[in-house]
């Protein structure tokens, strides 16, 4: 269900857009890391929705790449803040050279 809050533009903003600001908020670490694997997904199946063929604004897989990249920037930061490394969508996190 889209989202009714609408940009500057009068555009409204994509129901992605929603989950990952409630990600890049979310002042607890426990609570980031789940919300940020939330975002991270709503991210990823947009993508494909939008590689479907489903339309979408002209900038919207920019928006969407540049979210997936400050997502995994968000939780490498946990990560390095003295927590052992998480599992992030498969895939291990972790800051160790």
């Amino acid at each position: 269900m889209p989202s009714s809050r609408l940009k500057p533009n009068a555009q409204p903003v994509p129901e992605w857009y929603d989950i990952y600001l409630k990600a890049v908020v979310e002042a607890d670490e426990s609570k980031a890391i789940l919300q940020i694997e939330r975002a991270s997904k709503a991210v990823e199946d947009r993508l494909l929705q939008l590689r479907s063929g489903s339309s979408g604004l002209p900038q919207e897989f920019q928006d969407l790449n540049c979210a997936l990249v400050y997502l995994r920037l968000l939780l490498e930061n946990i990560v390095t803040e003295g927590r052992p490394p998480h599992e992030f969508n498969g895939r291990w996190i972790s800051t160790a050279s």
